[in-house]
């Protein structure tokens, strides 16, 4: 196996850092529409999104995660209403394949949201 060490990595003239043109930092993001038949506006490593019910999802990554120990970070909207998101859900947890997801009204009941963006930072498997 070979290494790699360097204190600084320029661009092909040599004045400054490269661009991470068509890479993503995070592990893995999503954008999807959660009404209706879901679906995804635009991701990296995702394998799948999966509809469980009135605002339940289901994201599995195409390429694992070292473990469960990530960090998310989530938003949601397109609605009046006052609304958060629930990651892992109160009874799941983070797995190195992926996560449940919930979204709901404050106080109230789960719903659809219109718009669900996620990004998961860590180590890959």
């Amino acid at each position: 196996m070979s290494e790699i060490r360097a204190t600084t990595i320029s661009d092909e003239t040599g004045n400054g850092p490269i661009a991470l043109t068509k890479q993503s930092p995070s592990k893995a993001w999503i954008n999807f529409n959660g009404t209706g038949t879901i679906a995804t506006r635009g991701s990296y490593n995702t394998s799948s999104i999966t509809d469980g019910g009135t605002g339940i999802y289901d994201w599995a990554f195409t390429s694992n995660m070292s473990n469960g120990n990530y960090c998310v970070t989530a938003s949601q909207g397109g609605d009046t209403n006052n609304n958060e998101v629930r990651i892992p859900t109160n009874a799941q947890t983070f797995a190195a394949s992926g996560f449940e997801v919930t979204t709901l009204v404050v106080g109230t009941a789960l719903y659809d949201a219109t718009f669900v963006c996620m990004s998961v930072n860590g180590d890959l498997a």
